[in-house]
């Protein structure tokens, strides 16, 4: 089903490269920061509009889907915590605005976890309260991609309708997962890349983490990347937190052992962050190091976006055989866009790895004593049926087969960002 959308907060475009997967066609988009909107306007080819707080709404054109990720700092465990009173919190009311000016049929918000438990819980129910009081229905849910990429990454998402019809036939995916469950080993630099040495940690750092409070509380593996490990969350601040959470990539096997005597580990490569967060890899990162770690850390993860953008617009299909149909060509997109994030020598791997996800059962509204995150099916609309679901199982190949290619707005998005990597040529692994 063809439709159109607006990307508010667009960063590096991640929203777009999702929906655009699922036969999105992007109308306009907004970024203040001018480095995100420097790697946006080399891979897409063209600038978005500087600020929203500036923006005249009727000079947006009407669009089908709005969507962005508005700006999370303020609701973030390791930020100031002031919510929708902050400075960035206070953002989302932009949203708002521009919603009510331009009513497009669907919503599409996303955001960190730890919104739902700001200033316990009133944060989130003045989101939903403002997106009702101009005349959306609207449904929220965690979801983490650690079952389809190697990176712990929970952030809850906002659908809302202006039909309320829409929003019962709305069907909230489950977390994708594949098995094998995805490492780090497959989004890992070749480790005899001598381009690898530059981002060995100095000296001093390398004593300031093992002396760090994070090291000594939960352990100096904590913050060591083995090949067979999922990554935590990666952050804005990734380069900056020596004496925080963020983890390294081991460069001595002895690491799994617990000896004392170990060689100095390195920072992910920039190219590492891209592939945990599912972007392409024809995506051109900002030349400057600093700025891509500090806007990847702020990025939406495209295949998820696809998966939730599909069934949101699917839902929009009064015809139930249609939407179910629209759901998995969702899912193929999610697929096709973990295959165009994974290096090319891997991507034979994952073609035969199993892909598990449950399209099918209404979505969860709101935390509830048994599920106090949103995040299973204790918060799910009363009343599911088990012939309701629609689980789907099998290779990932067999999804993609050549009778079931990803739609063609991934080939051109993918073809678009494939011609724009003159602009940031850079090596590397």
């Amino acid at each position: 089903m063809p439709f159109t959308f607006a990307e508010l907060f667009a960063g590096l475009g991640g929203f777009r490269l999702g929906l655009e997967a699922v036969g999105g066609s992007l109308v306009w988009a907004c970024e203040k920061d001018r480095d995100a909107n420097m790697a946006y306007e080399a891979n897409f080819g063209d600038r978005p509009y500087h600020d929203v707080t500036r923006c005249e709404p009727s000079k947006i054109p009407d669009h089908d889907l709005l969507c962005g990720g508005f700006p999370c700092q303020d609701f973030a465990t390791m930020g100031p915590q002031e919510g929708l009173e902050g400075s960035r919190g206070s953002l989302f009311f932009e949203i708002v605005r521009v919603a009510a000016a331009k009513r497009p049929k669907v919503l599409l918000l996303e955001n960190v976890r730890g919104l739902l438990t700001m200033n316990e819980g009133a944060d989130v129910k003045i989101v939903v309260d403002e997106l009702e009081n101009i005349g959306y229905a609207v449904v929220y849910g965690v979801r983490n991609i650690s079952g389809a990429l190697p990176q712990f990454r929970r952030r809850v998402f906002f659908v809302g309708f202006l039909d309320g019809e829409a929003c019962k036939r709305f069907r909230f995916p489950s977390n994708p997962m594949l098995t094998p469950l995805p490492t780090f080993a497959d989004v890992q630099c070749d480790p005899r890349d001598p381009y690898l040495r530059s981002y060995t940690l100095a000296h001093n750092a390398w004593q300031r983490v093992q002396k760090s409070k994070a090291s000594v509380k939960y352990g100096l593996r904590s913050r060591i990347l083995l090949e067979g490990d999922t990554a935590d969350t990666l952050i804005a601040n990734y380069r900056k937190s020596v004496d925080g959470v963020a983890q390294f990539v081991a460069t001595d096997d002895r690491f799994a052992d617990g000896k004392d005597d170990l060689k100095k580990p390195r920072w992910l490569s920039p190219i590492e962050c891209r592939r945990l967060m599912g972007f392409p890899e024809t995506y051109q990162l900002h030349p400057h190091e600093a700025a891509s770690y500090q806007l990847l850390g702020n990025a939406v993860v495209p295949p998820l976006v696809a998966l939730l953008g599909g069934a949101a617009v699917a839902a929009l299909e009064k015809d139930a055989t249609k939407a179910a149909a629209l759901r998995v060509t969702a899912l193929k997109a999610f697929a096709a866009l973990l295959l165009a994030a994974t290096p090319a020598d891997r991507r034979r791997a994952l073609h035969a790895k199993m892909i598990e996800c449950d399209l099918g059962g209404p979505p969860p509204l709101a935390p509830d004593a048994a599920d106090p995150h949103g995040e299973g099916a204790a918060s799910e609309r009363r009343g599911t049926r088990p012939h309701d679901r629609e689980r789907h199982r099998g290779t990932l190949g067999a999804l993609l087969d050549a009778r079931s290619r990803a739609p063609p707005g991934l080939l051109l998005g993918l073809a678009c960002a494939a011609l724009a990597a003159v602009v940031f040529r850079k090596g590397g692994c």
